[in-house]
């Protein structure tokens, strides 16, 4: 007997096999029995244009199908190989099936049109797809060393998980389940058209095919390269056996092999029966650790470990598809199959055979901080005066409010002194100082505020101020900064004070020399706060305590000098069983904290949803599973704790 097809599909081996039990005798070899029939043969109300295929079990033409005032359409016509006929088993088992598929409508499914006999050939005509199987477009991208990208690969299973699911829960007319089970999910009965349409044909078909490809080993069902193990070992099998189909179709897309590969077909079927794969992860690092985790739960020895639904399937391909971007979808599909094979499309979003495009920002975005070191702090310090005269603008206003404090302390002081004299005296007393007090205390005023802005300056540009303008401090020993002998001059131009009081003929003259030094402490009260002007010290310290001493790594409280992360990677949560039954819906809020490198470090629930029924669990493990670009604080990535709100809605 010949060696398998490389694809490991037993179906090419079974048209060279002896015919099975049941034919006719004496019916020559199936390989000699099949002749495809020449373009333009008439087949009842078809017309034959090509043929497309052949297997062991039929020949597959393209057709036109004709009807009343010149109704035309392009179908699909499976021919059953004439020495099949002779087998009643079989063929009693290919209509019962081809029954059943025929109800199936569903965009992922090939449409079955028609079940007929000509003569003693039976065929089903059936939606015609213009495209490439996907063993075909596996085998292409193989020979140019490129993968499908991961976008297209998990929307093509996602596609066909949704297409299982629907005839796995499909009923008949009656209302009764049909437990249909596909079990030939392979790669040739994937078809991919041109448009980017993705259908799953044979639904149904196998199990009849099966009778027509006995071995001497036993009727194994499918092919092996893609049997689940309980397939292998010929036992009954359900939904979930198309699951771990489904799954080795993934796993070759994503890692550019097949998950069993051997010399023979025993090889192959030891492996299946007791399968050991490698991690996607391992043959492809670039694979997100959320994809392998997916494809590996879907190839799970035992079944109850498995997805127990392919809308399980589809729903966790789902969730990595959202946070994918570009978002791939039947257009870019279309496109990637055209320029794979060279062909022109009229609308063509540009796909290009590039492997895993939507995999690399994870890996590349925790490199990011490359721009770190470009991002220097000190650039403030070398930035002109202009600029560094704005931060010790809020220092420069103690010694005003002291000024002030101490314009308005001799006001009221003199206000205080007027009005203890006598009511006739009073105005003309009250007239003389008054105007001089307020005058001298407007003249320190404004020499305190001249004095303080230009000793700013000064201080900010790092220069000494010059003699010239420090002329008055020769009244004075102190010489630390030219700001404090000025401030002692004020007293010394306060000495005149007193010199009014002697022009107050008060009947009291011991009243008024009693006044004279209370007025002089409000005099006193301005220099207070001026030889401990905070300015002095900080002639560069706001500038260095400006520069963030924040390394990589570091934990910051966010505000609004913190760059928060942002998500680019996030699945949605799983919905726990009983809360989806119940239709509980809500948000749980999440205290998340994000590492330097855009990973979960801890999350805690903040804000639960009541009834919890598992949902702040399921929050919590899509949580951990998001990844962030960092958060930054001055261009240097930092840790974070932030607010994260995971919603749960039908």
């Amino acid at each position: 007997r010949p060696a398998p097809a490389p694809e490991g599909a037993p179906a090419a081996p079974a048209a060279a096999e002896p015919q099975p039990r049941g034919s006719a005798p004496g019916t020559p070899a199936p390989t000699a029995a099949v002749a495809p029939l020449p373009g333009g043969t008439p087949f009842g109300q078809y017309e034959l244009i090509e043929p497309i295929a052949t297997g062991g079990m039929a020949e597959v033409y393209r057709a036109r199908m004709r009807g009343v005032e010149g109704f035309q359409k392009i179908v699909a016509i499976k021919r059953i190989l004439p020495h099949l006929t002779d087998n009643d088993e079989f063929v009693t088992m290919f209509v019962d099936e081809a029954k059943l598929a025929a109800q199936l409508q569903h965009p992922n499914i090939i449409h079955i049109y028609d079940l007929g006999k000509i003569e003693r050939s039976y065929y089903i005509a059936m939606e015609y797809i213009d495209g490439k199987d996907l063993r075909s477009i596996l085998r292409t991208l193989d020979e140019k060393k490129s993968r499908l990208p991961l976008g297209l690969t998990l929307f093509i299973a996602s596609r066909l998980a949704a297409a299982l699911d629907y005839a796995h829960r499909k009923k008949d007319l009656q209302g009764h389940a049909m437990a249909l089970v596909h079990r030939d999910v392979s790669p040739q009965n994937v078809l991919i058209s041109f448009d980017g349409d993705i259908k799953l044909c044979d639904f149904g078909i196998a199990k009849a095919a099966s009778k027509a490809s006995h071995t001497r080993a036993g009727a194994l069902k499918g092919k092996l390269q893609y049997m689940s193990p309980e397939q292998a070992w010929g036992r009954d099998i359900d939904r979930r056996s198309d699951i771990f189909s489904l799954g080795l179709v993934l796993y070759e897309m994503l890692t550019g092999r097949k998950g069993f590969a051997g010399d023979s077909e025993l090889s192959i079927l030891e492996q299946v029966r007791a399968p050991q794969l490698v991690p996607p992860r391992e043959v492809d690092p670039a694979i997100p650790p959320e994809v392998e985790r997916v494809v590996m739960k879907a190839l799970k020895e035992d079944c109850e470990q498995r997805y127990q639904t392919a809308a399980d399937f589809a729903s966790e391909l789902g969730n990595i598809l959202q946070v994918i971007r570009p978002a791939p979808g039947a257009s870019e599909l279309g496109s990637f199959l055209a320029d794979l094979v060279g062909r022109d499309r009229p609308v063509s979003s540009a796909a290009a055979p590039a492997p895993r495009p939507a995999v690399a920002p994870p890996p590349s975005e925790p490199a990011k901080p490359a721009p770190a070191p470009r991002i220097p702090v000190m650039e403030p310090v070398a930035a002109p005066a202009s600029e560094e005269f704005k931060p010790p603008a809020r220092p420069r206003l103690a010694p005003i409010a002291a000024v002030a404090a101490g314009v308005i302390v001799i006001v009221a002081a003199v206000m205080l002194f007027t009005r203890s004299k006598s009511p006739a005296p009073g105005p003309a007393a009250q007239a003389t100082p008054a105007p001089e007090t307020v005058e001298m205390a407007r003249q320190v005023a404004q020499q305190e505020v001249a004095k303080q802005t230009q000793a700013m300056r000064e201080r900010l540009a790092g220069e000494i101020l010059t003699p010239a303008a420090g002329a008055p401090p020769a009244t004075t020993p102190v010489d630390k900064a030219p700001p404090a002998p000025r401030t002692r001059q004020a007293p010394a131009a306060q000495a005149p004070v007193p010199s009014p009081v002697p022009a107050q003929p008060s009947p009291v003259p011991t009243e008024a020399a009693t006044p004279a030094p209370a007025a002089a402490p409000p005099t006193e009260a301005p220099p207070t706060p001026v030889p401990a002007t905070p300015t002095v010290a900080p002639t560069h310290a706001p500038l260095v305590a400006a520069q963030p001493a924040v390394k990589v790594g570091d934990l910051v409280e966010m505000g609004s000098d913190v760059v928060p992360p942002e998500p680019i990677y996030s699945p949605k949560p799983a919905y726990p069983p009983l809360a989806e039954r119940q239709r509980i819906s809500g948000t749980v809020l999440l205290a998340v904290l994000v590492d330097e490198n855009g990973s979960v470090r801890d999350v805690q629930v903040l804000r639960p949803i009541t009834p919890d029924l598992g949902l702040s669990a399921a929050a919590v493990a899509a949580a951990r599973t998001w990844r962030y670009k960092p958060a930054t604080k001055d261009g240097v990535r930092v840790k974070v704790r932030i607010t994260q709100a995971i919603t749960f809605r039908f």
